[in-house]
């Protein structure tokens, strides 16, 4: 079907955008040989010239046609523009005609095909192939022999339009004189309903596409909606900075003291969406809760952003000696103006906004994380002595955090350890956690096939998250007699299971190095242990699982 070919003309055109040159024949060059813009066109002095009382309009046709066939064109070849207007004069002759992140016009012939990917296009002459635009407008006042599609963008076809083809517009408005004439059949797929789309504001988006989207940069100085909005993101991250002090300073601490640590977090926090959604969609009830979350992770990056902001500032006030620069609104406005500039780089701005969002998202999640944890820490400092318990001597306790846990009676609960004790632990390295991991794919593989279940991840990080947070320990893990616990010693709880089931993921995206982590860390952990502040360790004997 005809429809398809607009599809593959955008893989077809997306390929072109390597390619910076044009092919322009000598004295071709524009303002040099190009004609007058007031010339007249060959087919208005055909039908000027034409006897109107003794010829039929047939033969007005034939005469037009043979004194095209007669004009001495200037060939130019195939056009290919990245990033500028291309344009066909009255007597020039192209084979084809691409244009990209620019307008095209055409007064005069293009024999083959013309596309137009994030700019607007304007036939007036003769087009003998196909003509596409993408995410911008279109006006026909000439002839195109092939079909005409628009996507993303409006149609306009005069009272001297002739198409040869189909008439195809998707995302926009097709407006069609009365005289236009259209041999194909005419499609129009608009977005927004025909009474409610504004379409003064739908024509700048072309410009949009193509300064922005296709150069991969979130702000364009020939945009200047994207530099409004800047401005207004700025503003607004001084706002906050006036509100949120506190918090604000905090994180960005945090993010200097920690950046591979917010980058990790940030990037879990974005990987563990889709996971989120599914799980929440398979309770159904639990789907109510996905826009509060969304809402949540939006406001958290936003604030991040305003943190970045915040520590490059200050990074580049300290680097150039100016104390005075370090104040926090003054360091978000230097922060703000050097990554604006950065973001206007085509390709790296993209980039670069994505990085900063990460690592923003990571730093005020982290600072979270150390909130609660030291709340905890808060809640559990100096407790009381037991009664009639004698008071530690001086040295007593600097010995027993050195000293190995010693021998218990045979049949000791672990639900009965203190931290204290279990922070002694012996660590495990990567070898013993690979069998254990290994004995829980096998025994999870299994049930998985017996129930017929497709989507193995889901069962699999649903199985550690109902062990750890039940047990502390997988079944393979009890087997081999390891077990995972907090840094401090204390039993792994629900929130923390679930943070490092899900940063498992994160570990396993560069080809599992996060897992390998573990073998030549001097902590023993890997990176979804670091992340959720776990550490895996041997059982000694004498203690068991009930």
């Amino acid at each position: 079907m005809n429809k398809i070919k607009y599809l593959m003309l955008l893989i077809l055109f997306a390929t072109c955008s390597s390619i910076y040159a044009q092919e322009v024949p000598e004295g071709s060059e524009e303002g040099a040989a190009r004609p007058e813009e007031t010339e007249v066109s060959l087919a208005e002095d055909a039908i000027t010239e034409s006897p109107h009382d003794s010829e039929t309009a047939a033969a007005g046709e034939e005469e037009i046609a043979q004194k095209v066939e007669e004009t001495e064109w200037v060939e130019r070849g195939d056009l290919v523009i990245f990033q500028n207007d291309n344009r066909v004069g009255p007597k020039e002759r192209a084979k084809a005609l691409i244009t990209i992140g620019g307008d095209a016009i055409v007064e005069g012939r293009v024999d083959g095909d013309m596309a137009t990917i994030g700019g607007n296009s304007v036939v007036e002459g003769n087009v003998d192939g196909d003509m596409a635009t993408i995410g911008g407008s279109a006006k026909v006042m000439g002839s195109v022999d092939g079909d005409f599609a628009v996507i993303f963008g409006s149609a306009e076809l005069g009272p001297d339009a002739r198409l040869g083809g189909e008439a195809v517009v998707i995302g926009g408005v097709l407006t069609v004189h009365p005289d236009a004439k259209i041999d194909g059949e005419q499609v129009n797929i608009p977005i927004w309903p025909l009474d409610s789309l504004d379409l003064d504001r739908f024509e700048r988006i072309p410009r949009f596409l193509g300064e922005c989207v296709l150069l991969a940069r979130p702000i364009s100085p020939n945009v200047p909606f994207t530099m409004y909005m800047a401005g207004i993101l700025l503003l607004f991250y001084l706002l906050l900075a006036v509100i949120f002090p506190k918090p604000l300073q905090g994180s960005g601490q945090a993010l200097a003291d920690k950046p591979l640590q917010a980058f990790l977090i940030g990037i879990l926090v974005y990987a563990s969406g889709p996971i989120f959604f599914i799980l929440m969609a398979i309770t159904l009830i639990g789907l109510a809760l996905v826009p509060f979350v969304n809402l949540a992770v939006l406001a958290l990056t936003i604030f991040g952003k305003a943190v970045v902001f915040f520590h490059i500032g200050k990074q580049i006030a300290r680097a150039t000696k100016l104390p005075a620069l370090e104040n926090v609104l003054l360091s978000i406005i230097l922060g703000g103006i050097i990554v604006y500039a950065l973001y206007m780089i085509p390709f790296f701005g993209f980039f670069l906004w994505l990085v900063l969002s990460i690592l923003g998202l990571g730093a005020v999640c982290l600072l979270i994380g150390n909130s609660i944890s030291q709340w905890k820490a808060a809640g559990r400092a100096d407790p009381p002595a037991s009664p009639g318990a004698p008071p530690l001597a001086a040295g007593q306790a600097e010995s027993s955090a050195s000293d190995s846990p010693e021998p218990v009676q045979p049949g000791t609960s672990l639900e009965k350890v203190e931290s204290a004790t279990a922070v002694l632990f012996k660590r495990v390295g990567f070898w013993w956690r690979t069998l254990a991991t290994a004995i829980d794919l096998i025994l999870v593989g299994v049930v998985v096939s017996l129930l017929n279940i497709a989507l193995f991840p889901i069962p699999l990080l649903a199985y550690f998250i109902l062990f750890w947070g039940w047990k502390g320990s997988t079944l393979g893990g009890m087997a081999l007699g390891i077990r995972v616990q907090k840094i401090s010693g204390d039993p792994l709880d629900w929130p923390t299971a679930v943070i490092r089931s899900l940063s498992s993921i994160i570990s396993s995206l560069p080809f599992f190095l996060g897992f390998f982590w573990a073998g030549w860390d001097p902590e023993k952990q890997s990176w979804h242990d670091k992340i959720a502040g776990t550490a895996v360790v041997r059982i000694p004997k004498g203690y068991t699982w009930n």
